[in-house]
């Protein structure tokens, strides 16, 4: 159960103590005759200490209201000789406890390192270490073999996405051969009266054949499309 008189027990309430010996001091030095050495150099020390009020703060625990932690602020008031007790919550505005008396006084390491556990409970890890950070980096960089902090890969992923002009292209052949060039998508008709073939199967006159290497700059390499339209007409149309 918190009070001012406990709060203070062991230094004697700091700057109010030692102010109220001085006073004591000062009504002896008045009542003593001519000693205004001494009466000066009392003087001197009560205006220091008076300069210098006393303003404790002590964290507590509110078990009345959802174990609220606030602030109790004890400020001593050298004009009036007396203690005030004022509380405010997280947030600085001033809140009265139900039952002062029910207050928990907090020990402010332990609530810090209490914050410290449970920050590290949430992920395992401790954050205060270099090794941490250097794991966080490692599995970062693996997730795609690539370390995304730096320009190149930056530029590369601008390369993927930036749109490039193709080329289009056709072509009536009546014999065998192949696509000579890097192609990203290719379409094959047989407008003849027999069969021909395309990369070695079969394609009957009135079938088309189409082909699309995807997004993102995917392509197919050089000579990949062999076709045979002897005997009947192929129209093959592509985007090199």
């Amino acid at each position: 159960m918190p009070t001012t008189d406990t709060y203070r027990e062991g230094n004697k309430g700091n700057g109010s103590f030692q102010l109220k010996v001085l006073k004591g001091l000062q009504k002896i030095a008045d009542n003593s005759g001519n000693n205004s050495a001494l009466t000066t150099a009392i003087a001197a020390l009560t205006s220091a200490v008076s300069d210098h009020q006393e303003f404790e703060i002590k964290l507590v625990r509110d078990p009345n209201n959802g174990n609220e932690v606030y602030q109790q602020r004890n400020e001593y008031d050298e004009t009036s000789d007396s203690w005030s007790i004022s509380y405010v919550d997280v947030t600085g505005a001033t809140v009265v406890p139900t039952v002062i008396a029910d207050l928990e006084y907090l020990d402010p390491d332990a609530v810090l390192n209490l914050i410290l556990t449970e920050l590290q409970t949430l992920t395992g890890i401790d954050f205060a270490t270099e090794t941490t950070l250097a794991s966080i980096l490692a599995d970062t960089t693996s997730l795609d073999g690539k370390d995304f902090a730096t320009e190149v890969t930056q530029q590369a992923i601008d390369t993927k996405l930036t749109g490039v002009a193709r080329t289009p292209n056709f072509i009536r052949p009546t014999t065998a051969s192949n696509i000579a060039v890097l192609t990203y998508d290719v379409s094959v008709s047989n407008v003849g009266t027999t069969d021909g073939t395309v990369l070695g199967g079969l394609i009957k006159p009135g079938d088309t054949l189409n082909f699309d290497a995807g997004a993102l700059n995917n392509f197919y390499a050089a000579g990949t499309f062999t076709y045979d339209a002897t005997g009947t007409e192929f129209l093959i149309i592509y985007n090199s």
